[in-house]
């Protein structure tokens, strides 16, 4: 109802979820329903975070899905939840016209994030893109 009546009132509706298996990753079940009923409701785009990890994204019909961002600022050193980055999301109008992932790693010293480069960001940029296989989401907007 709540995304209804924002997309009553606005051309673009983001929702912010706080979800996800912790260290899982790819979406539960109950993910990819609720992601179903939010896009159905009118949501632009669905972006996650909550699992420590990075987790897949794609297209739900029109509403793009990113289910995982991982930890932006992380107090704990671990290797599974040091790799994250930004979505960088392009708009024309209303519509998605592009979407892209910024690499970035947790510093294990500050716990704040550092955008990669170089072996670093290609590693997580590929670990990152191969996500997307257990999302159910489709690799491109219908248009």
């Amino acid at each position: 109802a709540a995304v209804e009546k924002a997309k009553a009132a606005a051309d673009v509706v983001v929702v912010y979820m706080h979800w996800g298996q912790e260290y899982n990753e790819c979406p539960t079940s109950q993910m990819k329903t609720f992601a179903k009923k939010i896009a159905d409701a009118g949501a632009t785009m669905i972006i996650g975070t909550h699992a420590h990890n990075l987790v897949g994204d794609g297209w739900l019909g029109k509403t793009f899905v990113q289910y995982g961002l991982s930890n932006f600022l992380w107090w704990r050193n671990d290797a599974g939840s040091n790799d994250t980055g930004v979505l960088r999301v392009t708009l024309t109008g209303p519509k998605i016209t592009k979407t892209e992932f910024l690499p970035a790693y947790i510093d294990r010293t500050t716990g704040q994030p550092i955008p990669s480069t170089g072996a670093e960001a290609d590693r997580i940029a590929k670990k990152y893109a191969s996500l997307h296989g257990c999302t159910g989401l489709a690799a491109s907007s219908p248009g």
